[in-house]
This record gives C-alpha cells, structure tokens and sequence, in this order.
C-alpha cells in the first residue's frame, strides 16, 4: 500500500480583539473611546507626551503616541473595562463608563483635576505611589465597590462616593492635607485596611 506524505496547513488566526479604543487628538484635548466590550489599556505618562498600550487584546485606532496633551477625556461605553495611567501629567484627566465591573487606576504625580464616574457594576479605584495636586472626585455608583488609596499624598481635596453596595476600604501610608471625604453610601461598607492615615479625612458609612 502507498503511503501519502502528511501535509499540514497553517490555521487562520481567529482571535478577536477584546474591543476597540478609538484616539483623537483635538487641540491639546486627548480623547479615547470605547466600544462596548471589555476595554483594557494602559496610558504612559511623560510631561505633555501620552502613549496608549492595549492590554488582554484591546486594539488601538487612531494613534497610540501623542505629544501637546493638557487635557485627556476617556469614554467608555459599559462592559468590564480597565484604564491604568502611569507616570507625571499636570494637565485634567476625565473618566466615564457606564456598566460593568470597571477599574481606574493612577500611579504617578498628577498636577490637575482627576474625575471619575463608573455607573452601574462592582468598580474600583486605586490611586499610587505619587502626589495629586488637582482635586479628585470619584463617583462609583451602585455596585459592591472596592477603594484603594496608598503610599500618596492629596495635595487638593478628594471626594468619593461608593454609591450603594457593600464597599471595600483600604488606606495606606497617605497623606490628605485639607478636608476631604470618602462615602460607603446607603448601604455602607468595611474598611479592610487602615495604616498611617494623615490629615483632615471623613470617613462616611463604613465600619
């Protein structure tokens, strides 16, 4: 009997992008949108320069390299989305989902207003390892929402509100220096971790 030679043929590639994340640049307004998958990206931080990097196949339209950025404006449009900022940036930074168990992340020295609102889902700020000039406002809305502030010091005052949900609370090693509050919200929520905590802050509805 004839034996055939075994011939093997290369598969087509089939993964699919775990969303899209659109980048404009209007001005020295930096804008990225979101689609409604889960959308994880990192943003570098260097002065007025930003470099956007898609995580966990998150692809990046647009341009991920922009320099002469005061101003960075997220759009996100629901599902489990990630944005993690890293490095120094004086300029205003605004994030905005609507659904999903969402986490915003900053690690650096932030000279501007930071403003966050996640809407629906168990979401999570953190806020790292810097100094934060600007005012900080966070709004998490309902969900079982997690709070993670270490090793910073809130130079302007920081007002978030965990919205209903039982909340999780964990500051380490910061530093407030003028009034500044953080809210579990109606249904309250448990502080995990409390360690070297300075200043003026209100801890409301947590035990």
């Amino acid at each position: 009997m004839k034996r055939l030679p075994l011939r093997c043929e290369l598969l087509e590639d089939r993964c699919q992008p775990a969303g899209i994340v659109t980048a404009s640049l209007v001005g020295a307004t930096l804008t990225l949108t979101g689609d409604d998958l889960a959308n994880q990206i990192n943003v570098f931080l260097n002065g007025d320069t930003v470099n956007i990097v898609g995580k966990e196949l998150t692809v990046i339209v647009g341009g991920t390299n922009f320099s002469g950025v005061s101003q960075i404006d997220v759009q996100l449009a629901g599902r489990n989305d990630e944005v993690e900022f890293v490095g120094n940036f004086d300029g205003d930074i605004q994030v905005q989902d609507t659904w999903g168990k969402d986490k915003v992340k900053l690690k650096g020295n932030y000279g501007g207003a930071v403003t966050v609102d996640l809407g629906v889902g168990g979401d999570r700020f953190e806020a790292e390892r810097g100094t934060f000039l600007g005012t900080i406002q966070v709004d998490l809305g309902s969900g079982n929402d997690r709070v993670e502030l270490e090793k910073a010091t809130f130079v302007a005052a920081v007002d978030i509100d965990a919205g209903s949900g039982r909340d999780r609370l964990e500051l380490e090693k910061v530093n407030f220096q003028v009034a500044s509050s953080v809210d579990g919200g109606s249904e309250g929520g448990f502080v995990k971790k409390w360690k070297q905590v300075r200043g003026p802050i209100a801890i409301l509805n947590f035990t």
